[in-house]
């Protein structure tokens, strides 16, 4: 698919720091930029605004947005694995057929058998 070609001004540090990072993941600096003007522009507004106040405003306060952000990234890669290999789980004939409020008491038990 073709592209519509944008250029972008960037200050040293953060032309470095995308250079870099292309390099270190294999990809091209307009692949890095691509990507990161759709994360932009695929964001809402009210976060969008947020993102520009606290970035201009207080960097402490940026970069622990940004850790939220990134364990929150991270607990939902988490949750998506674990979501795919329980569904390779074939289901146990012995909860089968049991009520949802039988099976906390089937879950004690099957730990305590151990």
């Amino acid at each position: 698919m073709l592209g519509e070609s944008v250029s972008a001004s960037l200050d040293g540090k953060t032309a470095v720091k995308l250079r870099v990072l292309a390099k270190q993941e294999n990809r091209t600096v307009s692949n890095l930029v691509s990507n990161a003007v759709s994360l932009y522009t695929a964001l809402p507004k009210e976060l969008r605004q947020m993102w520009k106040q606290m970035h201009s405003s207080d960097d402490r306060s940026f970069q622990s947005f940004l850790r939220e952000i990134t364990a929150l990234t991270v607990q939902r890669k988490f949750e998506r694995a674990r979501q795919e290999l329980a569904e390779t789980i074939p289901p146990s004939p012995e909860i089968a057929d049991m009520s949802e409020s039988e099976l906390p008491d089937a879950a004690v038990g099957m730990t305590t058998k151990r």
